[in-house]
C-alpha cells in the first residue's frame, strides 16, 4: 500500500508499525508537520526509534493519517553480517592492542 489513510476512515491493527503524519502544536500558535515511523496502542499513538518508544500527547499532537510501512530493501544479509563483524573485529583489536599483547605473551 502506498496512499495515505485517513484516521477518520481506518485505524491500523493495534501494535502494527505504519508510517503516520502528525502535527505539534507549539505554544506559540504555530503548528509543524512531521512524518513517524511508530504504532497505535490502547494509550495512543507511539513514535518507534531504534531503542525506545514515545507517546504523544493529545494535548500537543494530533495524527490525521497513517499508511503500511514499504517493503524492506532486499540484501545479502550474510555478506552485510560478516562485513560489521569484521569492522566490529577490527575496531576491537586497534582498541586493545596492549591487552592482546599480553595475553599473547602468557
Amino acid at each position: 500500500m502506498d496512499e495515505w489513510i485517513s484516521v477518520k476512515d481506518a485505524l491500523p491493527e493495534k501494535l502494527e508499525k505504519v508510517l503516520f503524519f502528525w502535527i505539534l502544536k507549539n505554544s506559540a500558535g504555530r503548528s509543524v508537520k512531521n512524518i513517524a515511523m511508530g504504532f497505535l496502542s490502547n494509550e495512543g499513538w507511539h513514535i518507534t526509534l531504534p531503542c525506545i518508544s514515545c507517546c504523544l500527547k493529545d494535548e500537543y499532537c494530533s495524527v490525521s493519517h497513517w499508511m503500511e510501512l514499504p517493503q524492506f530493501p532486499k540484501q545479502d544479509e550474510k555478506l552485510e553480517m560478516d562485513k560489521r563483524t569484521k569492522e566490529f573485529a577490527k575496531r576491537f583489536i586497534d582498541g586493545n592492542k596492549g591487552l592482546l599483547k599480553r595475553l599473547a605473551d602468557r
